[in-house]
């Protein structure tokens, strides 16, 4: 009797975009006691933007995201519709939808996270073009 095996790609690990998105990467540099913008354009058009802020004491450390209309922990293919808080402490790794204007969600994984004087943080993102469109993958 002969095993037969089957491997199913259902884009768990690496998802399609949904229809409507754009996608990038980017990274900002942000001075000690001090915000950065990142704004998400494409084609002239603005789809809004995040800020990040390092904070850096004798003993402690903290970088964190806001967004115009929010932004929270989480991963998926679809934005949730509530629970978006101002700002959030972000980590290496970290997953975070964010709304960068009234109209769009997005979403970004930090990719890494270098911290001295300032911080370096670069990112991974997708945002849906379409108004009020939560479904990003």
């Amino acid at each position: 009797m002969a095993l037969l095996g089957l491997s199913i790609q259902c884009g768990v690990n690496n998802p399609v975009p949904a229809p409507g998105t754009i996608t990038g990467t980017g990274s900002v540099e942000v001075q000690n006691h001090d915000f950065e913008d990142y704004d998400f354009n494409s084609g002239g058009t603005s789809y809004g933007s995040i800020t990040f802020s390092y904070e850096k004491g004798s003993t402690w450390e903290r970088i964190e995201l806001s967004a115009p209309d929010g932004v929270q922990e989480g991963s998926g293919n679809v934005a949730p519709a509530t629970g978006y808080a101002l700002d959030i402490k972000i980590e290496l790794t970290g997953s975070y939808f964010f709304r960068p204007d009234s109209l769009h969600y997005g979403h970004l994984e930090i990719t890494n996270i270098y911290k001295n004087s300032s911080a370096s943080i670069g990112f991974n993102w997708i945002i849906q073009t379409e108004a009020d469109n939560r479904e990003l993958y």
